[in-house]
């Protein structure tokens, strides 16, 4: 079984993942024997939202899986911060000289269309919809939609949700 946050081998019915420390579901929803909201394993504190949110895309090897592997689905905020990344690196690029702008800005053309199908895919729709990028007004149209709307709730046809 695979960590929904960090794609990382856990043992099957692990109520924590060893890897990131993300609750992965059960015991957390049921109340315990007094009550409290947590029980079991699962009863340390939860991180901060944010945290859940950031920590797997910069974790180790999921920053190459993020910019590399065309499987799976990306969230908007790993979305955000997976362009800001590749933005950042050509702005950094840029102040040195044109020609490592150039350079990087090539670097970063696959990245950019692998966390552009990986978006599409956590709205439930094929990566062929990045072919209407190159479209005049339809561009418009798939940009808003990778940058804006939420992704499928719960599990769909590319993977698991990434939300908690």
């Amino acid at each position: 079984m695979l960590c929904p946050f960090c794609k990382e081998a856990i043992p099957d019915g692990a109520l924590r993942c060893p890897h990131c420390g993300a609750t992965l579901g059960g015991a957390q929803n049921r109340p315990g024997p007094d009550g409290s909201a947590y029980s079991g394993p699962a009863a340390a504190p939860r991180p901060a939202p944010g945290y859940d949110t950031f920590r797997p895309f910069f974790a180790g090897s999921n920053l190459q899986y993020t910019l590399l592997s065309w499987e799976g689905r990306l969230n908007r905020a790993r979305y955000w911060a997976a362009v800001g990344l590749m933005f950042g690196a050509q702005i950094l690029a840029l102040l040195f000289s044109p020609w490592l702008y150039g350079l990087v800005s090539v670097a970063c053309v696959y990245p950019s269309l692998v966390v552009g199908i990986k978006r599409f895919h956590d709205l439930d729709k094929s990566g062929h919809w990045m072919w209407f990028s190159l479209v005049p007004l339809l561009n418009i149209y798939t940009a808003i939609l990778a940058m804006c709307v939420r992704g499928t709730r719960g599990p769909n046809r590319f993977g698991p949700d990434l939300l908690p």
